[in-house]
């Protein structure tokens, strides 16, 4: 179905694809398409490098939401230049894609703008997220000038201020919109159709309902995409806060949403329903993603922050560990019915949000399911990893 502009919104999101594949050199397209040959066949040693690096820019936050939790490591609070440069020099002749959404608040680290124009001097495109509150109209206009910004993305979750000041405590709902907008009139002065503007939204028990409205929002305010993800149970939430106890509201509200966003042109990215025990799909992030932390902690994905796959400043460079012992029985064994990674077998991402386990965090009782098996035969040696503490012990801005 076409919506009022013309253009469904999947048609817009194939044509933000096929965009970005333009804007990339020769070399990235080849190494894009290594990636993707090498991600289908399952190789173990791959020869492409991880096409996305996940770079944590700080530890440091301005705001203490209610399903946080804050993982403190030995290393410094904020990434420094200096060994951003470092990153750059060796990732620049294979890397497609930094994002700088990991941990804390990215713009309280001052060095971040820098960093993002000369991730562009190299050519290679940047998706940011952030809490809005520190995106001013100099700084939306220097990024849209000077930076490769892919994706920017606000975390937004709900569409009255009221809920989500309470969910996101510290967080100015108007101050947050003045930052989507900074960003909407900075590509308008420019005439430039990138970044896209994306909204993120953690679908909880106390938001869902305002779902639909902030779809309405988004088209309101410019944002072009809005990203939908459950809940996972941290922090102060608990599991009557998670969806997995509302399945019918669940499914109700994301068939409006859906019908919503088709009359106003959002792209809309929902999780797979909460009832579906059928969805399967394949985890590429061992052959994509590669997560970089302040002091050279390498990790594989979000759900396994406690566990670190090396060190990139200790161990040889990114490419000596993207191809460690670590990550190549992660991914000779993440299909199998005993995958090294124990969460895998449980991932919502790959099969579906049917199960508790897929909406639970590290809580007691769960610690089991985020660690790698180290004691079954033939593990790899066992890195230094981090340690989790309370969300109040965040470090000031």
């Amino acid at each position: 179905m076409a919506n009022r502009h013309g253009c469904s919104s999947r048609a817009k999101y194939l044509r933000t694809r096929v965009e970005r594949f333009r804007r990339l050199s020769f070399g990235q397209r080849h190494r894009f398409l290594l990636n993707r040959f090498e991600r289908a066949t399952g190789a173990e040693t791959l020869r492409a490098g991880p096409r996305t690096l996940d770079i944590v820019p700080t530890h440091r936050c301005n705001l203490r939401c209610v399903g946080c939790v804050h993982y403190e490591t030995e290393g410094p609070p904020d990434l420094s230049i200096e060994f951003f440069r470092e990153v750059l020099e060796e990732s620049a002749p294979w890397a497609i894609q930094y994002r700088l959404c990991s941990l804390g608040e990215p713009f309280l680290n001052r060095d971040v703008p820098e960093m993002l124009r000369m991730a562009a001097e190299r050519g290679i495109g940047c998706n940011i997220m952030t809490n809005g509150m520190l995106v001013t109209p100099e700084l939306a206009d220097f990024l849209v000038r000077s930076a490769r910004i892919d994706m920017f993305t606000f975390s937004i979750d709900g569409a009255k201020a009221e809920t989500v000041e309470r969910l996101r405590r510290g967080l100015r709902f108007d101050r947050l919109l003045s930052g989507i907008a900074a960003v909407v009139e900075a590509k308008k002065r420019r005439g430039s159709s990138v970044p896209v503007v994306q909204g993120s939204f953690v679908a909880m028990r106390e938001s869902i309902e305002e779902l639909v409205d902030l779809v309405r929002l988004a088209a309101d305010v410019g944002i072009e995409d809005l990203n939908v993800n459950y809940l996972t149970v941290e922090g102060e939430t608990g599991q009557a806060d998670s969806l997995f106890s509302h399945p019918e509201l669940q499914r109700r509200v994301f068939e409006e949403a859906r019908r919503v966003a088709e009359e106003t042109g959002i792209v809309l990215h929902l999780p797979p329903d909460i009832q579906d025990d059928s969805f399967r799909t394949r985890c590429v992030l061992p052959w994509d993603t590669m997560i970089i932390d302040t002091d050279g902690t390498a990790r594989m994905c979000y759900s396994s922050w406690e566990e670190s796959v090396g060190n990139v400043r200790t161990d040889g460079g990114i490419r000596a560990v993207w191809n460690n012992g670590i990550y190549r029985e992660v991914r000779r064994t993440i299909e199998s019915g005993s995958p090294f990674y124990r969460y895998c077998e449980h991932c919502g991402r790959r099969v579906g949000f049917s199960r508790l386990e897929a909406h639970v965090g590290k809580g007691e009782g769960n610690a089991r399911l985020f660690r790698f098996d180290w004691d079954r035969p033939g593990a790899p040696e066992r890195p230094h990893g981090t340690k989790l503490v309370n969300p109040d012990a965040k470090a000031a801005p």
